[in-house]
Formats: C-alpha cells, structure tokens, sequence
C-alpha cells in the first residue's frame, strides 16, 4: 500500500499531528475535478478567505471518490516547526488517562501530538520490546510539542501540570522518543499479526467524553468476552477499537459482532460519530442510517446523483444498503 495526494484528499486523511494541525481537508484551497457525467469542475480560490458560492471543496473532500475524481488540488503548506519536544505521561487505569486527557486540551498549549494507548496495546508491545514501556502502567500518554524553544518549555510545563490528576503514575520529559514512536506505529501490523481478521474501527467522541468512552469499551469488552485492543488519537477523541477474533469460531464472532453494536450505541450516545478518518466504505453502510437522520441522507443521495447520475464513482460504497 502507498499514501497519495489523491488518496488522502479523498478519505480526508489524518493522523497523529491532526491533533494541532488539522486533517486533509484543512490544507485545501481548491480543486479541479471531473464528474460521473464527464464534466470538469473547479472548486475554492486561491485566498485563505473567500465565500462566493457553496463550498464544493469541503464537499469532495472526504466523499471517498463518490462525487468526482480529483485531477489537481490547490495545497496551501504550513512550515516545518523549528523544534520538537516529547512527553510521557502513566497512568494506573484508562479512566485516569482520559481524564488527563481532557485537561490537557483544555489549556491553551495544544500539542503537536496525543496518542492513547491501553492495557492492551501496552501490553503487545512489551511483548516484543521487553524494556521500552513501564511494567506498572495500564494506560499510557505519548505526547509531541513543537515550536520554538520557549514555546516548548512552557508547553512542556503547562502540559505536565494538566497530567496531574488522581491515577497519574509519572508524566516526564522524555529525552528520547523515537523508539516509542517507532513501537506506536508498529501496533497494527503486530494487531494485524497476532489477529489478521481482527474487527477494527475508528470511532470518535468529543474529548470531554473520553473517559466515558474508554470506561465502557472495557465493560463491553468483559461482558461478550471479546479481547479488546484500543488505542489512537487521543487529541481529536479518536479511538481505533480493534476487536481481536478468530474468524473461524462462529460463536465468537457473534459475540463480536454484538459487542460491536453497543459499541457504536455508545459512540453515539456519547454525541461522537462511528468514523473519525477511516471512512465508511463497505464495511460501515450497514450502521450510517443510526447517525444520519432519513433527510439528510435523502439530501445527500440527491447530491450523488447530481454529481453521478449514473452511480459510475465507487458504487456500493457510503449509503446504507
């Protein structure tokens, strides 16, 4: 597989900076594009400001190659920060963790980067790389300022007083991160080892919500008996669920798969969305119509068919079956 310009457009991409920086869709000021009919449209301007007419932009980006197909984009390009800084933070149980985790976004220093990891992802990396993560820990904070020099020291400090809430280990500076942050890119291949048909999702809910979030995934987990990794960016809200199971064990999966259900109830109880950058594809058309009201979704299929009339882009993909 290979990341692409197009691609990331596309799916409106993010990742672990999204947290300060923003996803894909954040860095586009225009596009050229040609729909299902053959047409070629232009979209946005040149300007970081700009309101003539609907923002078609932000409407193809993230519509997962559904509306049109890209053919050229107008980037706008953020400098490299001067400086990078790293943190750790440890805690005795996820509640603990998300409760820091709030409090960290809560103060006017954003990081560059927040990454959760559980219990579980704890765990399989200390499998492989013995001396890497505290034994104590069961939840885990890896945390990137950028800036200036100053901007660092002071981020640096308001951050590990926000760290500072009942079940908090240690938080520290942390000298070295690049074997952490090598361990903490490796996760999904390893998940991907050990679980090749694993159930994986990317839910997200409002950060003020974590706690309640990571709470209740290892309730479910416990109670359909579902061996259960999480972890992500913790900044934006974003968890990536992934349900570890033996596709060849019929009762399991239906305890997967049940599991998964309240799992999405939760999310969207919690006022979060079923999918924070993974998209919805294939595999979330079944569970779209519980967060999407009927009108809406009647709204968006007549923009479908404006752009597509003959359902050529990615059929099958984004509405419900």
């Amino acid at each position: 597989a290979y990341c692409s310009i197009g691609g990331n457009l596309a799916t409106c991409a993010a990742g672990p900076h999204a947290v300060k920086y923003g996803v894909a869709r954040d860095h586009v000021l225009g596009l050229k594009a040609v729909t299902g009919n053959g047409d070629i449209i232009k979209t946005g301007c040149y300007t970081s400001k700009g309101v003539v007419g609907y923002d078609l932009t932000r409407l193809i980006v993230g519509s997962e190659g559904t509306l049109a197909v890209i053919t050229e984009a107008t980037l706008k390009l953020t400098p490299l920060p001067k400086n990078t800084g790293g943190l750790t933070a440890e805690f005795i149980d996820t509640y603990s963790c998300a409760k820091a985790i709030a409090a960290i976004m809560a103060q006017p220093y954003t990081p560059s980067a927040l990454e959760f990891l559980d219990n579980g992802a704890l765990n399989l990396i200390r499998s492989r790389h013995q001396n890497l993560l505290p034994e104590n820990a069961k939840a885990y904070l890896m945390i990137e300022v950028d800036g200036s020099s100053q901007e660092i020291i002071e981020a640096t400090e308001a951050i590990l007083q926000a760290c500072q809430v009942d079940g908090l280990i240690e938080a520290k500076p942390a000298l070295d991160t690049k074997a952490l942050w090598a361990a903490r890119k490796a996760l999904s291949p390893l998940l991907k080892d050990i679980a090749p048909k694993k159930i994986n999702e990317d839910i997200a809910v409002p950060v003020s919500h974590l706690p309640e979030l990571l709470t209740g995934l290892e309730k479910l987990a416990a109670q359909y008996q579902i061996s259960n990794v999480n972890f992500g960016h913790a900044g934006n809200g974003n968890i990536h669920v992934n349900l570890l199971v033996n596709p060849n064990d019929t009762e399991e999966m239906q305890r997967a798969y049940a599991c998964l259900d309240d799992v999405f109830s939760l999310v969207l109880s919690l006022q979060g969305t079923l999918s924070g950058e993974h998209g919805v594809g294939m595999a979330k058309r079944p569970f779209v119509s519980r967060e999407i009201d009927v009108t809406t979704m009647t709204l968006m299929k007549q923009i479908k068919l404006t752009f597509d009339p003959n359902n050529i882009l990615n059929p099958g993909k984004l509405f419900p079956n």
